[in-house]
């Protein structure tokens, strides 16, 4: 109930008014409602069951997720707007990055347990480079398609910060977050035409 009352709620939210009112979207709401169809019969039958699948919910979140995006995206959010949530998101890699600093250098203290015996954990091995996300790979791929919040800074600092951006993302050991910030940082390049910055990423 708690998830189709937020998907009504935010159907409902069309009705109100924005900042760039869109002409009403019939394929968009039809799609809307058989998403809320679909989560219905889908708890419907856990609940029937006995059983919640929990990874049912993320077709829910992920498009109630993008719903909100485009919404966002179209009607509300002003070029002031888009222009703080870069800003913000660049501090945000910085807190990330500071903090897988602290990691590197052991000074966290999370630990992960590798055997146990009924639930009491044997022996534990010091956890790897995860970040706030608590995976390597997830980390890679974060700091990969953030590189350009923190390429758009200019100064010393940022030179840094993206300097230990690329160390995490190679520590982290994931092929996929090495391609992904190849690819990240050519895209950048290429739009600000910053030629300089592919030798660097051959080089790398």
């Amino acid at each position: 109930y708690f998830q189709l009352g937020v998907f009504f709620l935010f159907l409902f939210s069309f009705k109100e008014r924005s900042i760039h009112p869109l002409p009403r979207n019939i394929p968009l709401i039809l799609l809307s409602l058989y998403i809320v169809i679909q989560t219905a019969f889908v708890f419907h039958d856990s609940a029937s069951k006995s059983f919640y699948n929990h990874l049912n919910i993320f077709a829910f979140i992920n498009f109630l997720t993008f719903l909100l995006f485009y919404r966002s995206s179209c009607e509300i959010v002003t070029i002031q707007d888009i222009k703080l949530i870069i800003r913000y998101m660049g501090y945000g890699v910085l807190l990330v990055l500071a903090y897988c600093l602290i990691q590197v250098l052991s000074l966290d203290q999370f630990q992960d347990p590798l055997a146990t015996d009924y639930n009491r954990p044997t022996w534990y091995k010091m956890d790897y480079l995860v970040g706030t996300l608590g995976n390597p790979t997830h980390l890679a791929g974060y700091l990969g398609i953030t590189l350009p919040l923190i390429y758009i800074k200019t100064g010393k600092k940022w030179f840094i910060v993206g300097c230990l951006a690329w160390a995490v993302i190679a520590l982290s050991g994931s092929i996929s977050g090495v391609v992904t910030a190849t690819a990240s940082t050519a895209f950048y390049s290429l739009y600000r035409r910053m030629k300089v910055l592919v030798p660097i990423i051959v080089g790398i």
